[in-house]
């Protein structure tokens, strides 16, 4: 939500710590793109998203964007940098299984599985659809919601187990996008 002085009868709230001011499912339709990966209190704005509408679409950078180096020209250090320097989290979902993804970003264990495959940027230009991940809720299900965080792991067995979780991201965002692509086009 947001303010604008053009319409005055727009919303100024806190998405991540205040409630839409809207009934469940009062409103048709939300259009929420590059956003989620932003926040600090994701799940909160997700819940209400689903909460307030009947349907809705949700776009992310996919996990394959975030791990991407320089993709972000911001400062002559991003071209040092994974994915998009501002970004809190790393989203993806799966449309079968009703379900968004969210795993805390971490440079540092991402560089170390950069320098371990063999991904780069022309993974993404051999499938434009590839840049992005999609999410479709409906008036019918409750999405599932999935929050990497907190996890009690071992610090020597956290790593692999977050290399893991990123290697399933990229491969389930891609799957996703195909399945995505299938169904509208």
């Amino acid at each position: 939500m947001g303010y604008n002085e053009k319409y005055p009868d727009t919303i100024n709230i806190d998405i991540e710590e205040e409630k839409f001011p809207f009934s469940d499912k009062e409103i048709d339709f939300i259009y929420c793109r590059h956003v989620i990966e932003d926040l600090t209190n994701p799940i909160f704005t997700l819940k209400e998203i689903f909460r307030t509408s009947k349907y809705s679409y949700i776009e992310t950078p996919s996990p394959l964007a975030e791990i991407t180096k320089g993709i972000d020209n911001y400062g002559q250090n991003s071209q040092n940098y994974y994915g998009y320097i501002h970004h809190n989290y790393i989203v993806w979902s799966n449309i079968k299984k009703n379900t968004i993804y969210l795993l805390p970003k971490n440079v540092n264990i991402i560089h170390n599985f950069i320098n371990s495959n063999s991904l780069n940027i022309y993974q993404l230009l051999k499938n434009p659809f590839a840049w992005n991940n999609y999410f479709f809720s409906n008036n019918f299900s409750k999405p599932n919601i999935i929050i990497y965080k907190n996890i009690n792991i071992p610090s020597d067995n956290y790593i692999n187990f977050y290399i893991e979780i990123l290697n399933n991201a990229i491969k389930e965002s891609i799957d996703n996008s195909n399945y995505f692509m299938q169904t509208i086009f």
